[in-house]
């Protein structure tokens, strides 16, 4: 083996390992791994990495998006919410992550937990204003967009972790 599979090996392990953490803040981890994986395919070691490993790998990341953009929009759709209601969870999920990130000061967690308020305050919002919905009909919609988007960040961080493990499978199995 040389210093050049080698260093390739570790700049994969690298973006895997700083996927992850960008996976668990609700940001494109995933894509950063698939990105450099393809990156040190064509520029650097194409034997590194098979392209049907980068094909699974590419499928897999995204049905992660999609799960992910669906999720909570799901759950406040499964709860009794009305399409406006499940469009507002996105969106709340989406601003809610970025606000939770400043506004709860702990690593990941105010991340998670601002993306997982936002689509429901958002989803909440929107019934009781704009669809004119009673209170408690508003609060079981925001409930499911809660669960939707919790369900969505495990379901996503699972598939980034998958894909880690396969591309660095991947390298291991060219290194031996």
């Amino acid at each position: 083996m040389q210093w050049q599979e080698v260093a390739a090996g570790l700049v994969v392990g690298l973006a895997v390992c700083l996927g992850m953490v960008l996976a668990l803040l609700t940001l494109p981890g995933v894509w950063l791994m698939l990105l450099t994986a393809v990156l040190v395919k064509l520029l650097w070691m194409p034997e590194l990495i098979g392209p049907w490993t980068l094909a699974v790998c590419l499928v897999l990341a995204i049905a992660g998006e999609l799960i992910e953009a669906l999720a909570s929009a799901a759950g406040t759709s499964r709860f009794g919410g009305s399409q406006a209601g499940a469009v507002a969870s996105i969106v709340g999920g989406l601003v809610g992550a970025v606000l939770g990130t400043f506004v709860i000061p702990i690593p990941i967690v105010g991340t998670i937990l601002g993306a997982i308020l936002g689509s429901a305050l958002a989803t909440f919002a929107t019934e009781v204003l704009y669809k004119q919905r009673p209170t408690g009909q508003a609060l079981h919609a925001a409930t499911g967009a809660a669960i939707g988007r919790t369900a969505a960040t495990i379901i996503k961080v699972f598939i980034t972790g998958v894909v880690g493990l396969i591309l660095l499978a991947s390298v291991l199995v060219e290194w031996l």
